[in-house]
Parts: structure tokens; C-alpha cells; sequence
């Protein structure tokens, strides 16, 4: 009997000891609830569309012999018989007229900041701060690989800097810099080709250096005839020829039409004379204003057609031709929440409230949201100003209980 009492004690702490661990680890790797920190989100109530883009186009007849070196951005404005592109030889002479003007660049910074005026008046805070400025417009520029951008910031800096050198380095001067910059330019210039010929622009408007092939298929006039069918059909299409040797186009109109196929339930929200909001996947950096020139919406189809019209060009948006895009129709700015975070509980009085549990340090407490916009996913409370506000509803940064059993205001947390 007594043989087998240890044994028993040995298999009950045994037990007790599985127990204990097992709860702890169930502690560790099953928590009874999960939180999730809010920000201040813009969120947008918006449906996708596709659709054929539309403008007023010249091709340049010039063709390319040889290298093209264009002279201006796509999307930058020309003038009527100004110059756009230049042809050389080869692209390696290009290269050595880039550099060409970039050293001239260096060299006239290089002569200027030697200056006696200026210098003159120096202090060492303007300096500092002005030198600190274009170190972050660098970084900028370095980050959104804006070579143009890139080269100008480093003449500032170069500018600055000799200027702090002269003034408070006991430098004298940089002529030994200035003579070594005429050496490399002379030498660039007897090596490089000239410049065949020159590509000017016929008509005044928004360079483009190249082209689709559909250019000749439709146009401002047409957008407005275009049916779902016709717009199917660019979409199923081969894709239009492309001359290769041209040089590229000219939008001669600022204006420019996007005709899109678009659902019904959808195209009945949308009315004719609105603004609304366009998201293209080939420029989704880029929000563009459009108005609704018509809308086909009919209640007995499922689908309508939709003309937008804008004014605004850039770099990417004289690209685009067939594209899918986003239509927002309003967006909202507030505290974006998961929807498995909202509950809604009676107060004191009986009526019910909308909120969601907040954990603040180990104590679960009940906040108020006021719903400005919600989905399937989430919802976006307004973000409270007044103090008195803010003590009773959800605030930025607040780590919200997304997923929790037996949740109630004043709850414990361990």
C-alpha cells in the first residue's frame, strides 16, 4: 500500500503539471480576442468600368533617320512650327550631346558662384538651411528617378556649396575646375556627330512621341456614336498597325473624351453635367476630374454607355487609349474599421448604439462610432474634434477588438 502511494503521487503532480502547461500554452497561442490599431483613412465609394479613350491628333509626317533625340516630354505644350526632336547619326552622339549640355550646365554654375556679387553678403545659417533644402528636393527628385530634376539640384548644391567654400574656406576661386569643364565639352563636341535634321511640329498643342495605330480610327466626334458593341470590339481586336518611323503626334485639343461601358445599377447614379472622379490602371497615381457628357442609362438594360470629358494631360494620360479605371463617385475621410468590429448595445435607456470595443492597457471599454460610410469589409466612423466628443467615441490610433467572445465595457484583460 505504501509502494503505491508514490506512485499515485507521482502520476497526480504529473498530471497537474500537463495541466498547468497546457493552459498556459492554450493562453499563448489561442488569445481570446484580436486587435487591430485604427488610422485616419480617405476611402472612396467607386465601380470599375472599361472603356476607349479619344482625342484630336496629328501625326508629324518627319521620318526617323538615323537617332532621335527628343527635345520636350510627352504631354509637354509646343508651339506651331517649334522644334520637337533632332535626328543624328547614332545614339551614342545623342549621349554626347547630353552630356555636352549637362557640363555646360556645371560650368556655367561653376563661373557664376565665383562671382564677386555673388558671394557677397554670405551668412553661414542661410547657407546651411538652403543646402539643406536641396538635399531633400534631391532625395525627392532621386526618389521619383526624375533624372532632369536630379541634374538641376545638383548644380544648386554645387552653387552653394562653392559659394560657403569662397566665403568661409579660404577658397579664391574655381578656375582650375572652369578650364578642365572646356577641356571635356571641346572634346565631346570634335567626337560627337551633328545633328542630321530637326522634327517641327505643324500645328500647336500636347506632344506625344509615338503613336497606336488608332489614331485614324477614332476620334472627338465619333466618342459620342460609340455603342457597347462597337467599344467590345476595340477591346477583342487585333491591334491596330503601327508606323514605326514616325516620330510621333500632336494632341491639337486639350480636351479629350473617355467612353466607357458601364453597368446599370451603376450608370444610374451618374448624371449628365456632374464631375466624378476617374482612376486609370495605366496612371493610377493620377486622379482625374471628368464631367459626363451623356449617359445611355435605360432601367430595361443591363448595360449603358457613358461619355466623360476632361481637360487634364500629363505624361502618362496622353498614353492612354483602352484602359479599365475606377469611377469614385464621392470619397470619405475618417476612422476605417473592420466590420467585424461593430457592435451595437443597449445604453441606459434602453436604445440601441452602434460602437466597438477598445482595449486601454488591461481594461476593455465600449466607444461610440458614427458611421459616415460602410461595406461588406469595413466602415469609416467620423473622426471626433471636441474633447467631450472624443472621450465617448473611437479616436485615431486606438487598438480596436476585431474578433473576441463575452466582450462588455469595463471587462478585464489578462
Amino acid at each position: 500500500m505504501s509502494s503505491k502511494l508514490p506512485k499515485v503521487l507521482l502520476g497526480f503532480f504529473a498530471l497537474v503539471v500537463v495541466l498547468v502547461v497546457g493552459i498556459q500554452l492554450y493562453i499563448a497561442f489561442s488569445r481570446p480576442y484580436s486587435v487591430e490599431t485604427v488610422f485616419l483613412s480617405e476611402v472612396g465609394e467607386s465601380f470599375d468600368v472599361k472603356g476607349i479613350v479619344s482625342r484630336e491628333e496629328t501625326i508629324l509626317d518627319a521620318q526617323k533617320s538615323g537617332a532621335v533625340n527628343y527635345l520636350i516630354k510627352n504631354g509637354d505644350k509646343v508651339a506651331k512650327n517649334s522644334v520637337v526632336a533632332q535626328m543624328y547619326p547614332s545614339e551614342q552622339d545623342i549621349a554626347s550631346m547630353a552630356k555636352v549640355e549637362r557640363l555646360e550646365a556645371e560650368l556655367k554654375t561653376v563661373q557664376e558662384s565665383q562671382t564677386p556679387g555673388a558671394t557677397a553678403g554670405t551668412q553661414a545659417t542661410a547657407l546651411t538651411r538652403q543646402l539643406n533644402s536641396i538635399n531633400g528636393e534631391y532625395v525627392a527628385a532621386l526618389q521619383e528617378h526624375d533624372i532632369d530634376d536630379l541634374y538641376t539640384m545638383k548644380n544648386s548644391f554645387l552653387s552653394a556649396f562653392n559659394r560657403s567654400q569662397i566665403a568661409f574656406a579660404n577658397v579664391t576661386d574655381f578656375n582650375a575646375r572652369v578650364e578642365t569643364l572646356k577641356g571635356e565639352i571641346a572634346a565631346l563636341r570634335q567626337q560627337s556627330g551633328q545633328s542630321v535634321s530637326s522634327v517641327t511640329s505643324p500645328v500647336s498643342g500636347y506632344f506625344v512621341n509615338s503613336t497606336d495605330g488608332f489614331e485614324s480610327l477614332i476620334n472627338l466626334q465619333k466618342s459620342g456614336n460609340l455603342t457597347e458593341k462597337e467599344i467590345e470590339k476595340f477591346f477583342s481586336m487585333d491591334k491596330p498597325a503601327v508606323n514605326e518611323a514616325v516620330t510621333g503626334k500632336v494632341i491639337t485639343n486639350a480636351k479629350w473624351r473617355y467612353t466607357a461601358i458601364v453597368n446599370a445599377t451603376d450608370a444610374a447614379q451618374l448624371k449628365e453635367g456632374r464631375k466624378y472622379d476617374l482612376l486609370f490602371r495605366s496612371a493610377s497615381d493620377e486622379t482625374v476630374a471628368a464631367e459626363v457628357l451623356s449617359n445611355s442609362y435605360d432601367a430595361s438594360k443591363e448595360k449603358a454607355v457613358v461619355v466623360f470629358e476632361t481637360d487634364i494631360l500629363s505624361e502618362k494620360l496622353v498614353k492612354l487609349r483602352l484602359e479599365e479605371a475606377q469611377v469614385i463617385l464621392q470619397t470619405h475621410e475618417g476612422i476605417k474599421i473592420p466590420k467585424s468590429a461593430l457592435h451595437i448595445v443597449k445604453n441606459q435607456n434602453g436604445e440601441n448604439q452602434k460602437g466597438v470595443y477598445v482595449k486601454y492597457g488591461q481594461e476593455m471599454r465600449f466607444k461610440l462610432v458614427d458611421i459616415i460610410y460602410e461595406n461588406e469589409e469595413y466602415f469609416v466612423s467620423d473622426n471626433k474634434e471636441t474633447e467631450l466628443d472624443r472621450s465617448k467615441y473611437v479616436r485615431v490610433y486606438d487598438d480596436v477588438i476585431v474578433k473576441g467572445s463575452d466582450l462588455y465595457d469595463g471587462k478585464q484583460l489578462s
